[in-house]
């Protein structure tokens, strides 16, 4: 699991940096899922999601109690919801 920044450009970086760092845990079996959640998977889903196909899923900055459900494993890969219903 990533947790991001979508505020600061440094940050935005370190961040997709990590993700592809991470990706690779998936390529030798290591992991078997690649979460992404915070600030720049609220910002930016869509992009993030055709960016970024080794992601299995996307939560928003509000979205933390919805990794039970990934983790389940049967949750849609875009579970990023309104940080106002929070």
């Amino acid at each position: 699991m990533v947790n991001t920044c979508g505020f600061i450009d440094a940050a935005k970086k370190e961040s997709i940096d990590t993700i592809l760092e991470l990706s690779g845990y998936k390529d030798t079996g290591a992991c078997q899922k690649l979460v992404v959640s915070g600030c720049l998977s609220q910002r930016y889903p869509e992009d993030l999601a055709s960016d970024l196909p080794e992601v299995d899923h996307f939560l928003g900055s509000s979205d933390m109690l919805k990794l039970e459900t990934v983790l389940g494993g049967n949750a849609p890969r875009m579970l990023v919801g309104n940080p106002a219903d929070w």
